[in-house]
């Protein structure tokens, strides 16, 4: 967390957090601002700015564990990190939407390792503030963490009716999920 920045505030205690669950994070820094800007712009709320799936519970927040895409690529890495610099995370169930859990979980972890797409997140930028017809460029086999947990959802059973994963930012997500 950065300095002189209140304590993340999560919806959710540790004990409560369930494999399978799709997270939204504020985080700190100047990428995250970024993208709670385009959001503002595009879908009119900017709360949140990153995506995550849940694949192990715990007792406490460095006890469970979640799967992200980061600049640095698809990793694994505990909610405490995540919760050090954000400031507000929230958690859902799929299965409140009819997916598995399980299969949500699983689907991030085998995307540990593949790369960060920073010219997706480029490229979405630019979609947002230019004509639908104009050239869109996304870098294959890499995600970012909104398409990341929303494919993990697809992959589970929760279907929504998107013309591109990739346009699917972290308010969207939670638009079609019915908790924004």
């Amino acid at each position: 967390m950065s300095k002189n920045a209140a304590p993340c505030i999560t919806n959710l205690p540790a004990g409560e957090i369930k494999r399978g669950m799709t997270g939204f994070a504020k985080t700190d820094g100047t990428m995250g601002a970024l993208i709670r800007f385009g959001e503002k712009l595009r879908w009119k709320d900017g709360t949140y700015n990153h995506c995550f799936t849940v694949v192990t519970e715990g007792a406490t927040y460095d006890d469970v564990w979640i799967v992200q895409a980061t600049m640095k690529g698809v990793a694994k890495s505990t909610l405490a990190s995540l919760i050090a610099s954000s400031e507000l995370i929230s958690m859902y169930d799929i299965t409140s939407l009819g997916g598995d859990a399980e299969k949500a979980a699983w689907f991030a972890e085998k995307q540990i390792g593949k790369k960060y797409g920073l010219l997706s997140d480029i490229c979405i930028g630019v979609d947002i503030i230019s004509p639908v017809w104009f050239i869109e460029c996304r870098r294959a086999g890499t995600w970012i963490c909104s398409a990341l947990a929303h494919e993990a959802m697809r992959f589970a059973g929760v279907y929504f009716d998107v013309p591109d994963v990739y346009m699917v930012s972290p308010t969207n997500l939670q638009q079609l999920m019915g908790v924004a």
